[in-house]
């Protein structure tokens, strides 16, 4: 059914809900206090225990510079500005997390948070500014040049935070969400640095309108080793290394942050760009027929090796599970003020019977 332009329109007062509707269903995150209230998506993002980890092991935030890439619907970017980042550049690629990240700007009045709206590898190979951190949640596993990606980054910061699922076959394998997703691997090479990429397709996923993965029907996971040893490669010799999750429903992730000394980020400077990312041939193959095999994909005709919508939702489920401990200990706090506030007002009441008991009382006489 074609839509009315006067669809468009809004007949109700302001408010945050009518903004975030914009994007009804297609919200990933859900919103903290004073809009704990409003109807968004399933994951406290903006409660993200991974800001404080990082800031701790990267030095903090305050008053640093900080390029974020991926900023998905600004939880992360709204922390960092909590945390005292003197200013924050995120480039988010996908048009509707964009208008989302922008949304958030609004609501919660962002100051020192810059959205761009395009690429940030293209950014990267042609950007001279440095930032005192990179952050880059959620990104690595989206890319199709990984390993270029961690480079470009060694040449803007020497403080980076990332977190990433990685490819472990043992684990995958037990895993039935992701049967069919993982379609061959190959060597690689980038810059001297020899690797494993794993194809992963993101099949029915790209139907769902809050989709965020890369920009094409694939990407490449490397493998935790692999991810470690790049980042050593590319001068970052002191890592950091949690939030490990093998049961985590998307696939093992893990974060590392990551710092690299003035001496190695001398060393690293020899890379000139750009540089050729050499891929097996048996996945370079299927690179040329990633569109035909998403289209087919799309059009059923791969059913039995697409991820199904009771699937989909096991993910969301999955992933709010992953902060119920976190989440209970707040609803106690909040149980244990809610019974002070009762008593407070038992006894205030007590007190206004008592008073009212004594003007009766002088009444009588």
């Amino acid at each position: 059914m074609l839509m009315n332009i006067l669809d468009r329109y809004i007949t109700t007062p302001p408010s945050p809900q009518n903004a975030i509707d914009i994007f009804c269903d297609a919200w990933s995150t859900s919103f903290p206090a004073p809009l704990d209230n409003v109807v968004a998506g399933p994951h406290p993002l903006f409660e993200d225990i991974r800001i404080s980890w990082a800031a701790e092991h990267l030095g903090g935030f305050q008053g640093k510079t900080v390029l974020e890439l991926g900023p998905l619907e600004a939880a992360q970017s709204y922390l960092l500005e909590k945390s005292g980042a003197d200013r924050v550049l995120a480039i988010e690629a996908n048009t509707s997390a964009y208008l989302k990240c922008l949304i958030v700007k609004e609501l919660f009045k962002l100051q020192r948070v810059e959205f761009l709206c395009g690429d940030f590898m293209p950014y990267l190979r042609t950007n001279s500014a440095t930032f005192d951190i990179g952050f880059a949640s959620g990104v690595l596993y989206h890319m199709r040049r990984p390993a270029e990606l961690i480079h470009l980054l060694s040449r803007v910061t020497d403080r980076l935070f990332v977190w990433t699922h990685y490819y472990d076959h043992d684990i995958i394998k037990g895993m039935p969400q992701h049967k069919g997703r993982f379609r061959g691997k190959g060597r690689a090479k980038y810059a001297g640095f020899e690797h494993t990429l794993y194809r992963q397709e993101y099949q029915t996923f790209l139907n769902w309108d809050g989709f965020c993965g890369g920009n094409a029907a694939y990407s490449y996971w490397m493998s935790r080793s692999d991810i470690i040893a790049c980042l050593k490669y590319f001068g970052y010799d002191e890592l950091h290394i949690g939030f490990e999750d093998t049961a985590h429903y998307g696939g093992p992730s893990f974060a590392i942050a990551a710092i690299r000394s003035q001496k190695t980020s001398e060393q690293i400077a020899s890379h000139a760009l750009p540089l050729e990312y050499w891929i097996e041939e048996a996945l370079v193959e299927k690179e040329t027929n990633w569109q035909d095999h998403a289209r087919s994909e799309m059009n059923g005709q791969e059913v039995s090796r697409s991820l199904t919508e009771q699937d989909m939702q096991q993910s969301v489920l999955a992933e709010q599970n992953a902060y119920i401990s976190r989440l209970e200990q707040t609803i106690k706090e909040k149980n244990n003020h809610i019974a002070a506030l009762e008593q407070l007002l038992h006894r205030i009441n007590d007190g206004r019977l008592m008073r009212l008991m004594h003007a009766l009382q002088r009444s009588k006489k």
